[in-house]
């Protein structure tokens, strides 16, 4: 009895691993409703704003937006300028949802269009979601063009070129495409994924994360009928790696549109509850996410709160490669990715003169799951008698650490483009330590005049402030690097300083502004 009791746990716990990847559930109310279906669904890289079709109280499907707040779906609001009675007899498909939550790509053949079926746009404002804009030629053609995605860092946009071809289910089949963006509205000449990604009957690509992973939909031979979820990954040298199949999830009908946020922990998709269709959730499976990243979102921002233009420069470490310039406008936000596996300094600088900039190094060395952060760049006012926290410079004792010379220079850039700008360079540290006894940690030595009775002596006292000495060494850099002496005012302040906030005892840097 013993051993079949054994036997059964056994059973259960291996069949429950087994499927932990295969079990997908429908999300509960507001997202899913009894009195209606709900299909389509694309989800922002955050993971907290999904969007989808849902045909409650309406014959048609229609585009409806939900936003996760505190762990809980807000109820759908229809996405008024796509919904309008007019827009709702056209045929509008494969609604894409932009990583930032701030575009809406999508296919439609309403009256402007230059094919049977063109792709369209729309980008939240101020005061809501801008009507509907026609990128045209060459994103768009004479022939159909359906389902876009835009990638990650929002530089390409894959979509679907239809054929003459229907699916078994009788569904559109096309080529997947892809479109460099150059500008909000401005594309390139679109060019097919080669094989084996398209074998004739293809739709709803899903470009992931790490902005070379690619879920799709394929009718082709193996699959388990209509079209199936399908993952392929482009390499190095451009080509994309055989196409495998989502088994856990596919089934006899058509899974089309995927959606995976940032993290690449969840899939969301269409599958049928008894009568009609849902919105289910599956975890996805290790073999079919995308490779681990790091994606900073945000804006450009005053301390005060204001948004303002500049740009954000990212930096590998410790080569100083430059890897991008992103040029933002007022109220631009940005989304940074960065691969596992190496260190990156991001900085953000005002487009006038007025502030410092901001920034920070950004180590992936032991990433383990790809994050989404968001941060916005508040960059400092330069007014006289500011104080700036520069403690990313690090020291080595009293010499100028390696790592720091990112860092170092970037102040010398500041300097050269405010050539009249003067600071003092201030270095404390949380406590000053002395003793007439050396130790480890006492390097320091100054010696004073003691008298006793009548006799005078020098007593040596040992101390750890090299302070004075650590603002001199950033004070020789900068006059190495072409700063002249006259701009610069070392202090060492010991732990004088107000306010140290330094990480793990170490020691503050700040400048103070002394002359704009």
């Amino acid at each position: 009895m013993k051993r079949l009791s054994f036997l059964l746990f056994f059973i259960i716990c291996f069949n429950t691993t087994k499927k932990a990847y295969s079990q997908g559930t429908s999300l509960s109310q507001p997202i899913n409703s009894p009195l209606g279906e709900e299909l389509n669904p694309s989800v922002s890289a955050d993971g907290k704003t999904l969007l989808f079709l849902s045909n409650y109280g309406e014959e048609k499907p229609y585009p409806v937006i939900s936003y996760l707040k505190s762990g809980v779906w807000t109820r759908p609001d229809e996405v008024t300028a796509l919904n309008t009675p007019s827009t709702k007899l056209n045929n509008n498909l494969g609604y894409n949802l932009s990583p930032m939550g701030n575009e809406i790509f999508f296919s439609s053949n309403r009256y402007g269009g230059i094919g049977s079926n063109d792709i369209w746009m729309i980008e939240k404002t101020p005061t809501g979601w801008s009507t509907p804009k026609n990128p045209g030629k060459p994103l768009n053609s004479t022939l159909g063009e359906a389902d876009p995605s835009l990638s990650p860092d929002g530089k390409q946009l894959y979509f679907v070129k239809w054929t003459d071809k229907k699916s078994s289910t009788g569904l559109p089949c096309g080529k997947i495409t892809v479109s460099q963006r150059t500008s909000k509205e401005g594309f390139r000449e679109p060019v097919d994924l080669p094989a084996p990604v398209n074998s004739g009957c293809e739709c709803s690509p899903r470009i992931l994360s790490d902005g070379k992973t690619l879920i799709f939909s394929s009718e082709r031979a193996g699959g388990k009928g209509g079209f199936d979820f399908y993952k392929t990954q482009r390499k190095d040298d451009g080509s994309w790696t055989t196409p495998i199949p989502l088994t856990y999830i596919n089934s006899k009908t058509d899974e089309v549109y995927a959606a995976i946020p940032a993290n690449a922990e969840m899939i969301y998709y269409t599958a049928v509850n008894g009568k009609s269709k849902d919105i289910y959730r599956s975890k996805l499976s290790p073999e079919f996410q995308p490779d681990r990243v790091f994606l900073l979102a945000g804006k450009i921002k005053e301390e005060t709160g204001k948004t303002v233009a500049g740009k954000i420069i990212v930096t590998e470490l410790p080569s100083k490669k430059l890897i991008s310039v992103i040029n933002l406008k007022q109220d631009e936000p940005y989304l940074i990715i960065l691969p596992k596996g190496k260190t990156f300094d991001v900085t953000a600088y005002g487009s006038i003169k007025g502030w410092f900039y901001n920034g920070n190094h950004i180590p992936l060395d032991t990433l383990t799951k790809s994050v989404y952060k968001e941060k916005d760049f508040k960059l400092p006012a330069v007014k006289l008698n500011t104080a700036i926290d520069l403690s990313n410079i690090q020291f080595e004792g009293s010499s100028l650490s390696p790592s720091s010379s990112m860092d170092l220079d970037k102040l010398v850039k500041w300097l050269q483009e405010n050539p009249t700008a003067a600071i003092e360079i201030g270095t404390s540290i949380p406590e000053v330590k002395s003793d007439t006894v050396q130790s480890p940690e006492l390097t320091e030595v100054k010696e004073e005049t003691v008298t006793l009775d009548t006799t005078q002596f020098i007593r040596k006292i040992y101390h750890n402030d090299i302070t004075q000495k650590q603002a001199d060494a950033i004070a020789s850099y900068l006059t190495q690097k072409g700063t002249a002496s006259t701009r610069i005012k070392p202090v060492g302040y010991g732990d004088k300083k107000k306010g140290n906030k330094s990480n793990e005892g170490g020691n503050m840097v700040e400048i103070t502004i002394l002359k704009e």
